[in-house]
């Protein structure tokens, strides 16, 4: 795992938290819309990651199973089939100034990205 490298240095995109974790995650949200249908009823859930090292996206939720890593907010099918899921990178200033919570800016992202309905 020392030597697995994704995203290419000098291409990074500065502005955004946590860059070179999202040419991965949008790599696979692409994958998962490709190969699965859209016609499902869809649910959005957030998970834990396990991860108990140091790092700055690293969360504490008491009284979660896994109460130490990553969360990650999860668009699911209603047989479990992951369609999209976004890493959680702190809080959403943006959708504040809208009127919406941070769980509704979230859904709305996740869905915004689905293909129309067949």
């Amino acid at each position: 795992m020392y030597y697995l490298h994704f995203p290419d240095n000098s291409n990074l995109n500065k502005k955004v938290k946590g860059p070179k974790l999202h040419p991965l995650s949008n790599h696979l949200n692409e994958r998962f819309l490709t190969y699965f249908s859209n016609k499902q009823q869809l649910s959005v859930d957030e998970i834990m990651v396990p991860y108990f090292r140091h790092h700055s996206f690293k969360q504490f939720i008491k009284g979660k199973p896994v109460r130490f890593g990553y969360r990650d907010w999860c668009l699911n099918t209603k047989l479990g089939y992951l369609k999209q899921f976004e890493p959680y990178i702190g809080e959403r200033t943006l959708w504040n100034e809208y009127g919406i919570s941070m769980e509704g800016a979230v859904a709305f992202d996740l869905i915004t990205d689905l293909p129309e309905n067949e």
